[in-house]
This record gives structure tokens, sequence and C-alpha cells, in this order.
């Protein structure tokens, strides 16, 4: 199931029009949701993003911003950083590789 789930978000990271359609109209359901769901809550918000609108180009520059500042480790293939020293723990910046 999981490489099943890396093979269609690679599929997505690569621009695939099938795999984007398809994750276009999951996404639109969901804030279709969102918005019954907070509008219960008298909260309204005037944009719905997330993650998965950032660009994979976006998401490099800024890991390779990590990088140049020393503020990432390696460990078992998946990258970290250490927030110890603001009690946040350890936060994965990139899982590993499952492929």
């Amino acid at each position: 199931m999981k490489e099943a789930a890396a093979d269609w978000f690679r599929r997505m990271e690569d621009g695939e029009e099938e795999a984007l359609k398809n994750w276009r109209l999951w996404r639109s359901l969901s804030v279709k949701k969102y918005v019954e769901e907070y509008d219960r809550l008298n909260v309204k918000f005037d944009v719905y993003t997330g993650e998965s609108e950032v660009k994979k180009e976006s998401m490099d520059e800024a890991l390779e911003q990590l990088k140049a500042k020393g503020l990432l480790e390696e460990k078992d293939g998946a990258l970290l950083m250490n927030l110890e020293k603001y009690k946040l723990g350890t936060a994965v910046v990139r899982k590993r590789s499952t492929s």
C-alpha cells in the first residue's frame, strides 16, 4: 500500500494529468467539507491552501537553503532538523525514499 501511495504521489509530482485530475477532484471535495465544518463554528477563510499546492521546485530550494545552513542531519535515508533547543523535538523534513 505504501509503495502504491508513493507511486501515485510521484505521478502527481511528475505532472501526470490523470493523477492531477484525481487529486483536484478529491481536494475540491475536501475543501467543500472543510467549509461546511468551519461554517458550523462560524469561522471563515478567504483561501484554502496547503502543502500539496507547493511546487517541487520551491520545496527543493528550501531544502537546499536548510542544507547550506547546516541545519539538516541524515538518518536512515531521511532528512531531519533538530529542534530540541526550542523544545520541539526533531522534525522530519524529508522522509526516506521508498524506492
